[in-house]
């Protein structure tokens, strides 16, 4: 499900881009920004997980607009459909993703460390949108796991595949085989990201459908079922400390107002994409803790941001990655803006990782 209610006209920019959810009046009266629109509204189904790994696992989709905490979860049993926006959400952004390993479940779907790959230090990130009826997804390496030795040592797990049983899909093959090594990925379209970590684009075809196979060492087992299993409210992210920067696009909850007097201190490195630039940001905030999914009317803070935008080669991009297009529209990339500069012309968007210090 996609968030359907977020103050009207705000746009991709800091502090506009917490302001998702319901608001919160100067009485504390709660109020639906668009009251004839529900609360949740169905993505583009054009996009599957299957788990042929030994246990459940969970994908953990990020708030936006909101703080972009990983606290929508989607707990895959054996297969489930995650939600995949069109051009119509909210700035034209699209769906983030951090996939957790095997055993892991909705409960898992929040800010880590370094202790266990979960929530943002999960291993894999994955990106969907649609736009002009083709879906776009991409899967990558999460920086934040590359960047713990314990975690490369043990590895990840398990590994997951782009498949389109039916065809109609270009940018095959998109695969992430831990046995191949560690940050490696199986495309002949590869790119990599700000923190050198590699990733692989598939666009689908209108009427196709993409499927995202994970699978473990041993081959895992076939789906004889499908179970979904989504919450929307986990509780709020927790306070950690880590001294690793982030890459490929990933974000930490901004700032807003609350009561709470606790403070945390979040750097990321975000990742904005038009259909032919991508501008790195990296940032450190302090800001108090919120509760996400409100907007409040005097919500405003101040925050002091460091940015730093480079180049890295690659076609038409801007500090970041695109992969080769083979098609004539050039809409290789899949994903979401994150970070507080905003471009015209949208098109897609990636975050790679998300840092909590």
């Amino acid at each position: 499900m996609l968030l359907a209610q977020w103050k009207p006209g705000t746009k991709y920019t800091y502090p506009e881009s917490m302001d998702g959810g319901l608001y919160c009046d100067k009485s504390g009266k709660l109020s639906k920004p668009f009251p004839d629109k529900p609360y949740c509204v169905r993505g583009v189904e054009s996009v599957k997980v299957i788990n042929k790994c030994k246990s459940s696992l969970s994908w953990c989709q990020t708030m936006l607009p909101g703080d972009e905490s990983m606290i929508i979860p989607t707990l895959v049993d054996s297969e489930a459909l995650i939600a995949v926006p069109d051009e119509k959400y909210w700035a034209g952004t699209a769906a983030h993703y951090y996939i957790n390993g095997p055993g892991s479940g909705v409960e898992d779907c929040k800010w880590g460390d370094e202790s266990k790959p979960i929530g943002n230090w999960a291993p894999y990130v994955a990106g969907a949108n649609a736009q002009g009826g083709k879906t776009y997804v991409k899967l990558g390496w999460n920086p934040k796991w590359e960047e713990q030795a314990a975690f490369k040592s043990s590895g990840p797990g398990f590994g997951l595949r782009i498949e389109c049983p039916d065809g109609g899909c270009n940018g095959l093959p998109c695969e992430i085989d831990p046995s191949a090594g560690s940050g490696k990925v199986g495309s002949k379209l590869a790119a990599s990201g700000a923190g050198g970590s590699a990733f692989c684009v598939v666009t689908v075809d209108e009427g196709k459908t993409a499927n995202v196979v994970m699978f473990d060492g041993s081959g895992g087992s076939t789906p004889t079922s499908k179970k979904e299993t989504s919450t929307s409210q986990p509780p709020p992210p927790e306070t950690t400390s880590t001294t690793v920067q982030s890459s490929t696009s990933t974000s930490s909850p901004p700032p807003v107002t609350t009561s709470s007097s606790a403070a945390t201190t979040n750097s990321t490195s975000s990742e904005v994409a038009t259909s032919s630039e991508f501008t790195a940001t990296s940032t450190t905030k302090q800001r108090p803790t919120l509760v996400p999914g409100i907007f409040h009317e005097n919500g405003t803070t101040t925050d002091s941001d460091q940015k730093t935008t480079g180049t890295v080669s690659g076609p038409s991009t801007t500090s970041s990655d695109t992969p080769p297009k083979t098609s004539a529209d050039k809409k290789g990339e899949a994903g979401r803006q994150q970070g507080s500069a905003a471009v015209a012309g949208l098109v897609v968007a990636f975050i790679a990782a998300a840092v909590l210090f």
